[in-house]
């Protein structure tokens, strides 16, 4: 797994994406959908709004989750790997 995570503090909310493979290639093929994932994300906050202060996508087989998973610390998407 590869976690990003990016701080968005006009909307005060940290954006944490993973990326999940069974191999460093399989990880490389899907990072290109991370910016999609953060785009997304902002929309989600337009519309939604933030909600909860963490926001946790996950990526794997080249499937992103639809909808954030709403944390209050960053420590917590460790239990949602």
């Amino acid at each position: 797994m590869f976690s990003v995570n990016r701080w968005y503090a006009e909307q005060n909310v940290l954006v944490s994406v993973s990326v999940v493979g069974r191999d460093f290639e399989e990880l490389v093929k899907q990072l290109y959908l991370v910016p999609t994932v953060h785009s997304g994300a902002l929309a989600w906050i337009a519309t939604n709004g933030v909600q909860r202060p963490v926001h946790y996508y996950r990526i794997e087989d080249e499937k992103v989750s639809p909808v954030p998973m709403l944390f209050d610390r960053i420590e917590e998407t460790l239990a949602n790997p």
